[in-house]
């Protein structure tokens, strides 16, 4: 079991977050940091109890972590045998992410078009208002399904962002029309989808005409957007994506 010192400090503790895959910044550490200091320290008999508790969770935790990691490893050998493989042909979409999403639709597909697949997720929309003559109409996603696979889907249209022109620019579009990180990352998880959808329906690959100049262009130009999205102040907008003609 690690033993963390009085010396963790701040920074100790934004990388604990991160190593578990967790957002943390300074003044979120800094509260905890606080509140950790101004704690009445419990009598040596109760603390040793609690580190005997922890010892067997963070083995436990050890354990499900290995197995999670060989369960992963043998999902992208999984991946490269089944038609999960023509995902691969998608710049920004790796072998582990294809097999969750073969395993989200099934081979032969469950689903007889893309859009069901969307709602059995708990993507589709649906009307939050008060009443029936409520002029102000909302809509919003039903978030019936498993968030696992909304998550991947998020994800995986996020990843390919970064990475492809052609669905790199759906997401800015969409965040500049003030839909958010996420709002315009399940704007562009439905243009992919429905193009995953079809590769497996196909057995096919993916016909990309993008200029191979562009994907090193665009990954330049998505990360000075991301800083500029980030600290608008500090990092000018890079201006129109223009793609190699």
């Amino acid at each position: 079991m690690p033993v963390y010192s009085n010396k963790v400090g701040i920074d100790g503790i934004i990388d604990l977050f991160h190593r578990h895959d967790a957002r943390c910044g300074p003044a979120t550490a800094g509260r905890i940091w606080n509140c950790a200091n101004n704690s009445l320290l419990q009598p040596p008999q109760i603390v040793a109890v609690y580190v005997s508790g922890l010892e067997l969770l963070v083995a436990d935790e050890d354990h499900w972590l290995q197995r999670h990691q060989w369960a992963e490893e043998h999902l992208e050998t999984i991946a490269h045998a089944t038609p999960a493989r023509h995902l691969l042909s998608i710049r920004g979409i790796s072998p582990l992410w294809a097999a969750y999403y073969l395993d989200l639709i099934g081979y032969p597909p469950r689903f007889d078009w893309a859009d069901q697949v969307w709602a059995y997720v708990g993507f589709d929309t649906v009307i939050d208002q008060s009443g029936d003559d409520d002029p102000n109409k909302r809509f919003c996603t039903s978030r019936r399904g498993d968030p696992f696979y909304r998550h991947v889907l998020s994800w995986m249209a996020t990843l390919v962002a970064g990475h492809h022109p052609t669905f790199g620019q759906v997401f800015i579009a969409a965040e500049e029309r003030g839909k958010g990180v996420w709002g315009a990352a399940i704007h562009t998880a439905r243009k992919l989808h429905r193009l995953c959808f079809r590769l497996i329906l196909d057995d096919r690959p993916y016909r990309d005409d993008t200029h191979p100049d562009d994907f090193a262009r665009w990954r330049t130009y998505w990360l000075a957007y991301r800083q500029h999205r980030s600290k608008p102040k500090e990092h000018p907008h890079p201006g129109p994506w223009l793609p190699t003609r």
